[in-house]
């Protein structure tokens, strides 16, 4: 459960860095 939730952490860093790097 841990990891998963760690992983979908990571999913969410790269969602943001995406869309910052989009502005």
């Amino acid at each position: 459960y841990e990891a998963s939730r760690t992983a979908n952490v990571e999913v969410i860093k790269e969602s943001k860095r995406m869309k910052a790097s989009r502005n």
